[in-house]
């Protein structure tokens, strides 16, 4: 597996990009059905964010209320639900980190 990994974990930051942009690097890719599919939706999802601050009319995907426990909408072919606590082992990760706990600035000139 990528990364040391010992299973597949799925999607990875950035591959929705393959759905919302058309991307000439990859020649040949020939999307079907279902990418179309899931590619109109995000497209619409975020053009709904962008102008009313919302993905979803009907509030079917919800805001982040508190990040312990954060819900996502788990995007599936012709399915769309929110889940909570995605793989809360390796999210604990973030919860522990000591963010720039001595960061000091320097002058690379």
């Amino acid at each position: 597996m990528t990364f040391g990994m010992k299973e597949p974990v799925g999607i990875c930051h950035g591959d929705d990009l393959l759905f919302l942009f058309p991307l000439i690097d990859f020649p040949t890719y020939k999307p079907r059905e279902e990418d179309i599919l899931i590619s109109n939706k995000l497209v619409s999802y975020w053009t709904s964010f962008a102008i009313h601050g919302k993905p979803t009319e009907d509030g079917s995907w919800r805001s982040v209320e508190h990040p312990d426990g954060a819900e996502y909408l788990h995007i599936k072919y012709g399915q769309l639900e929110m889940r909570a606590n995605y793989t809360p082992e390796r999210m604990e990760l973030w919860s522990n980190l000591d963010t720039f706990p001595a960061y000091k600035p320097t002058n690379p000139f």
